[in-house]
């Protein structure tokens, strides 16, 4: 097959030199989709997994530019005319991937489509595609589709059952999106919120056949254990988080951040609302107990001696304390003190607390609640570049 040198414009303007086969002979538009109007996103997320695609093509190894053609004489979309008949994209050959970007007049949305294909040990070929619309500031809506093709029949089958890459979602503020490879064969699923300052990336393995959950990496604006006091670095620990959780605490819609080291022994509670403050830490003397809208830390602090911290929090920020200090003597006598201060613009102004107002104040919290958190494990903790 004569080969040649096609560039494509990528977003941005700039320029990649893609491998390709001759336009003329593989990318004509069929009879079928010249007669055809472009499927709104809607139609096709609804409709596609009910429809096999004739792809017109027996071989083992068909390209991801045939298997792509293909789907879009079934189902044109402006996105993939884009590509196909403007030749403005990606077009990948040898990796096996393909991509563009598409405004569309009818939703004043802006489109972007990828393909992949990956060679399955069946002599099958798995070819997965998405089509993200940017519908507002919170993100994109994706469209993710999956197809298996058999070279002895040429059918594109479709796979509405394979998702790609199976991670629950963290929490219902995040929205996930998947991210086709173009080098290698994992495929990644970002959870994000543009309010939050940490955002989360999950990557599947391919085994061969299909894709399996493999490991997650926990994006963040800050470092977390540098973000402790050095009173809480002071251990010959390693308290790089292993494990991540989120619970809202004040109940806004927006959760904290739980972490813990691989023991256990050392968690903190951070507020990712915007930015990311600590609002809470422990070690192994001292444990997390809630209030609603409260956070609790509580253990020893000496010989007979207990001490708890209530931290008051409001919209996803610490907005004053109360301490609690429990002691006695050698008599059997106990003692209660408490000291409180407002949190403003990180200044803390801590005074004491009459015994019968501090016990009202704690009272007033209302029930006190523990929490069991379901740990999920994060293998890396990547502090974004700041300047980006």
């Amino acid at each position: 097959m004569n080969l040649i040198c096609k560039e494509f414009f990528l977003r941005g303007g700039h320029k990649a030199t893609l491998l390709a086969s001759v336009f003329a002979l593989s990318l004509s538009v069929s009879p079928l989709a010249a007669a055809r109007n472009n499927v709104s996103p809607d139609t096709l997320a609804a409709e596609w997994a009910h429809v096999s695609v004739s792809t017109g093509v027996k071989k083992d190894k068909a390209t991801i530019q045939e298997l792509l053609s293909a789907f879009h004489r079934h189902w044109p979309t402006g996105v993939f005319n884009r590509l196909l008949a403007e030749e403005k994209g990606v077009m990948d050959i040898k990796n096996g991937y393909a991509e563009a970007q598409f405004h569309n007049p009818d939703t004043d949305s802006v489109e972007t489509g990828a393909a992949t294909i990956w060679r399955r040990k069946n002599g099958h070929t798995l070819l997965g595609i998405t089509i993200d619309r940017n519908i507002s500031d919170f993100g994109t809506k994706q469209i993710v589709i999956f197809y298996d093709y058999n070279p002895a029949t040429g059918v594109l089958t479709p796979d509405p059952k394979y998702n790609g890459c199976s991670v629950p979602l963290s929490h219902a503020v995040f929205r996930q999106t998947m991210e086709l490879p173009r080098q290698g064969r994992n495929i990644e699923v970002a959870e994000f919120n543009p309010q939050l300052s940490v955002s989360l990336r999950h990557t599947c393995a391919f085994d061969g056949m299909k894709h399996k959950y493999s490991s997650t990496v926990l994006e963040s604006d800050v470092d977390f254990v540098n973000a402790l006091p050095a009173s809480a670095r002071e251990y010959d620990a390693d308290l790089t988080p292993r494990y991540y959780y989120f619970t809202d605490i004040d109940r806004d819609g927006f959760p904290e951040l739980w972490l813990s080291d691989l023991t256990g022994d050392y968690q903190q509670m951070f507020s990712v609302k915007e930015s990311t403050e600590l609002l809470g830490w422990n070690d192994y003397k001292t444990h997390f107990r809630f209030y609603p809208g409260v956070l609790t830390t509580s253990g020893g602090c000496g010989t007979m001696c207990f001490l708890s911290v209530y931290t008051v929090i409001k919209d996803s920020r610490a907005v004053s304390y109360l301490n609690e200090i429990t002691s006695g003597d050698f008599e059997g006598n106990e003692i209660v003190t408490y000291s409180s201060g407002n949190l403003d613009d990180g200044y803390e102004n801590t005074s004491e607390v009459p015994v019968r107002e501090g016990a009202e104040q704690v009272q007033a919290f209302g029930l006190a609640y523990d929490e069991d958190p379901e740990w999920r494990e994060v293998k890396q903790v990547a502090v974004r570049n700041r300047q980006q």
